[in-house]
């Protein structure tokens, strides 16, 4: 599962193991580890995401992940001055040219282009699975990546199963999944961190950013049954297996 995002804490005690490769697209090197500058709170995004996916379970550490057994592609697309900065589409392509089974995209905006819908054709056809994160302002605007055919789009759900108060809707959200709320009940989703501040390297957080992992977990778990479904099919089997809480 490819981790497309602010960068991954390689040493993690919960990740380290995981790691099969690594890239920053932004500068292009083969460490995708954020930066020591900044804040390491700003910076615990994508070690966040990491976690939820693929984070190492039954190690007595920590928290177990969904994808229990998957391995980790750690892809850094942020500049070292933002961590906010996240341009991922070249690193999408980098992960698609380099073993990725499963690509998270928990990013995004409102703006379309045709040429990354192109590219996303091509890499699906490919047979790699797309993730992205429907985005959290609780509104029906189109959010890309998520919003592109070809990518699995998902939603937050609460403690109480239903959309969570700052999720994104619409017709293109193809699936929900756990990302906490922002009023009442658990603040989020714990999992690993770049900072250390809160529960060690682990820390809450709530967002369809932490919802999207879940769902790369789970794709990634349907794919070691059968590598050889491909992603409409592998869509099939999540949308038909789901509970409908509509």
């Amino acid at each position: 599962i490819a981790i497309l995002d602010s960068g991954v804490d390689a040493n993690h005690p919960d990740l380290a193991g995981k790691i099969v490769a690594q890239r920053d697209t932004y500068y292009n090197t083969n460490n995708a580890n954020p930066p020591g500058t900044g804040d390491p709170a700003e910076w615990s995004h994508g070690t966040h995401c990491a976690g939820l996916a693929a984070g190492t379970s039954d190690n007595g550490i920590g928290i177990a992940s969904v994808g229990f057994n998957v391995s980790i592609i750690a892809v850094k697309a942020a500049a070292n001055n933002n961590s906010n900065s996240i341009y991922g589409y070249a690193g999408i392509q980098w992960a698609a040219n380099n073993g990725a089974d499963v690509i998270n995209m928990s990013w995004g905006g409102t703006g379309y282009s045709q040429t990354n819908q192109n590219m996303i054709n091509s890499i699906s056809a490919m047979g790699i699975v797309l993730v992205a994160a429907a985005g959290n302002d609780n509104v029906t605007t189109p959010h890309y990546p998520s919003a592109y055919a070809n990518v699995i789009s998902v939603a937050s759900t609460d403690f109480d199963d239903v959309k969570s108060d700052f999720s994104n809707y619409a017709t293109s959200v193809d699936v929900s999944s756990p990302g906490g709320a922002c009023a009442g009940g658990p603040a989020g989703l714990l999992s690993t961190t770049f900072n250390s501040a809160t529960f060690g390297n682990y820390d809450l957080s709530q967002g369809t950013s932490m919802s999207a992992p879940i769902v790369s977990g789970l794709c990634g778990l349907v794919l070691s049954i059968n590598p050889l479904l491909t992603p409409a099919q592998v869509e099939t089997i999540l949308e038909s297996t789901a509970d409908d809480i509509y």
